[in-house]
């Protein structure tokens, strides 16, 4: 019995959509790792995108709005992810 194996997709939605998905299937351990792989992706692809979507970054944040960089990665995470998406579909 073979490790379940998933196809993946990440990427920046909204007006960029630019979402890249998996042609093949690879082994995942399970979901929850397909997922998270597919999570980091989506936010390494945002990362070229931040400007273009008017995302502040983390110390952008602690310079102009004095926030801690705990509070300032909470702020950008949530913003980062109402743009990213990501997930994976089982392949049998």
């Amino acid at each position: 019995m073979g490790m379940p194996k998933y196809k993946i997709y990440y990427g920046v939605g909204g007006t960029i959509n630019g979402i890249t998905k998996d042609n093949e299937a690879y082994e995942y351990e399970n979901y929850q790792e397909a997922l998270n792989i597919a999570r980091q992706q989506a936010c390494e692809a945002f990362e070229s995108y931040e400007r273009m979507c008017g995302v502040t970054s983390i110390e952008e944040r602690i310079e102009q709005d004095g926030l801690t960089e705990e509070e300032a990665a909470v702020e950008y995470n949530e913003d980062v992810e109402s743009w990213i998406e990501y997930g994976a579909d089982e392949v049998e």
